[in-house]
């Protein structure tokens, strides 16, 4: 599950009971199959070059060989081709495959709600967008997490003047907050939506990141930590622009007794990472959603967090680590809304670029806080604001 879709799934386990929960989806390497879940109907979208690419992935996952790579970056080269001389073309077979699954889940069993979400990419907007153009008296409601049209990384390398673009992307985003009968903007973007899109309160909506009791959902798994130091683990996203991890990993190099282990996708970064590679720093596959919540609620010592270099997107993935009531350590760009939960957290250090000592600090942290948890209770009494249950209240109002 992409961390942009378990945003909503917190609240989609707790409504899944009172409703007819139906998803479209993109499957991936690692959800590619049925969910398992009596309550809820996944509709996978594809198409036959993803499908391709699908199985290459996952080969070369399990068997890595030139081959397969090479066939790998041939996909990613033949996308960033296209990419350049054709704007939002890695979304439009994607629009176009959810509209037809949101005609065919109408067909089988009338629709009466749609909740269209994304992160920078808006494929699912604009498939809803069309439906409700068709079927105005089915509700909609957007839910954003990541910023559109004010992203310097949405914008690739292109063909296209990237004013023109922008000024294109806006109004494209402007259509979709306008034609919505609600938008759910996270904190960070709720502004921007009253702001610089004038759209009215009365449909605008703010969510905060929830807090989730995941360790109601997994089974205790034991920490073989004794007599090796303190263990720790980052698992995410990286990105060179916003999210870089090689001031994190020059700190930690410069640690004995630490040990990181990294769970990570291939991605731009690959090649930073490894040049920090030892007995010390290891690198994994990106884990699945199960194991990445056992291992940061059962398995480590301290949590790793890498803070975006941006202001208005600021990573979910901190209110899963704040759940599990594991030490966290945050590497931060900008002292944000994350940076200040991690000041309130008492088994929390933030992290700066232009911290003195920031060595010993981590240093002194580690061999402080290995093998300290704080109860779901105790987090939830210092962040009442990030409770779930007054969010999934505002969420069914608007069904």
């Amino acid at each position: 599950m992409s961390p942009v879709s378990a945003v909503l799934d917190k609240y989609i386990q707790l409504i899944k009971y009172k409703y007819n929960v139906q998803i479209i989806a993109i499957p991936s390497i690692l959800n590619f199959g049925a969910l398992n879940d009596p309550q809820i109907s996944v509709y996978y979208i594809s198409n036959s070059v993803y499908k391709l690419r699908l199985k290459c992935e996952g080969y070369y996952r399990n068997h890595p060989n030139f081959i397969t790579k090479s066939l790998i970056w041939l996909f990613k080269l033949r996308t960033a081709i296209c990419s350049y001389f054709v704007d939002d073309y890695v979304t439009k077979w994607e629009e176009d495959a959810s509209y037809k699954a949101l005609n065919d889940i109408n067909k089988a069993q009338k629709v009466d709600v749609i909740v269209s979400l994304s992160g920078a990419i808006t494929h699912a907007h604009f498939a809803a967008k069309r439906f409700k153009e068709s079927h105005p008296n089915v509700r909609w409601i957007t839910f954003f997490t990541d910023p559109i049209t004010f992203q310097s990384a949405n914008y690739y390398p292109s063909f296209f003047n990237i004013e023109k673009m922008r000024k294109k992307r806006y109004i494209k985003e402007l259509s979709i907050y306008n034609s919505a009968d609600y938008n759910i903007l996270l904190e960070d973007l709720y502004y921007d939506a009253l702001n610089k899109f004038h759209q009215p309160k009365e449909k605008t909506i703010c969510f905060k990141y929830v807090l989730d009791d995941i360790r109601k959902s997994i089974l205790l798994t034991n920490n073989n930590n004794i007599g090796i130091g303190c263990r720790m683990v980052y698992a995410g996203a990286l990105y060179k622009v916003i999210r870089n991890p090689q001031y994190m990993l020059s700190v930690i190099s410069q640690i004995d007794d630490v040990h990181l282990d990294m769970f990570v996708r291939y991605t731009e970064c690959i090649d930073i990472v490894k040049k920090y590679l030892s007995y010390h720093i290891n690198l994994y596959p990106e884990a699945n959603t199960q194991r990445y919540k056992e291992m940061i609620c059962y398995e480590y010592d301290v949590l790793v967090n890498i803070g975006n270099n941006c202001k208005n997107q600021s990573p979910s993935k901190m209110l899963e680590l704040l759940s599990s009531g594991r030490p966290i350590l945050n590497f931060y760009y900008n002292k944000d809304s994350q940076y200040e939960m991690i000041e309130k957290y008492p088994l929390g250090l933030n992290v700066g670029r232009d911290d003195n000592d920031a060595v010993g600090k981590v240093r002194d942290f580690c061999k402080c806080m290995k093998g300290k948890q704080l109860a779901f209770t105790e987090v939830v009494r210092l962040y009442p604001e990030n409770s779930i249950n007054k969010q999934k209240d505002i969420l069914e109002s608007l069904f």
